[in-house]
């Protein structure tokens, strides 16, 4: 029993850490395997120092050989990263979770592109913010539980 126990921890553990992959010092999640999708994810056990300065988000990543387009942010994927003071996202970018942005006190700047539709639940809450550019003021959706 034991034996198996321990097995199936072991595989879990791969299949999860196969699912996430670092490109040019960003954390993704794969979203879909079959569509080629990624989100931004939280470093983890890193924060505050996790993500700093301008960071910029490419529309395409690669991991092992194969392209992904980056289609999100993750819930609380710079949460805590209090050294971040700008983010530029893709026109690839369709929501951003929960949390994403929350206590960025660095953070003076953002631009949301005109493909972002759906918004989780605090995403700038506790922030720097001084200049924040919507191109699309009216979202799809805004959610509360992701």
């Amino acid at each position: 029993m034991k034996k198996v126990v321990f097995c199936m921890m072991m595989l879990l553990s791969l299949t999860a850490s196969a699912q996430t992959f670092e490109y040019k010092g960003i954390v993704y999640n794969i979203v879909s395997e079959s569509d080629k999708t990624v989100e931004v994810a939280s470093k983890p056990d890193v924060w505050l120092e996790a993500y700093q300065g301008d960071v910029v988000i490419p529309s395409y990543v690669t991991n092992n050989s194969l392209d992904y387009k980056v289609i999100g942010l993750a819930q609380a994927a710079f949460y805590r990263c209090i050294y971040i003071t700008s983010v530029t996202l893709p026109n690839t970018i369709q929501y951003i979770r929960k949390e994403a942005f929350s206590e960025c006190f660095d953070m003076k700047s953002i631009t949301i592109p005109e493909s972002v539709i759906e918004y989780g639940f605090d995403v700038f809450c506790v922030t720097g913010l001084e200049d924040i550019t919507v191109l699309n003021p009216i979202p799809v959706e805004i959610t509360y539980d992701l």
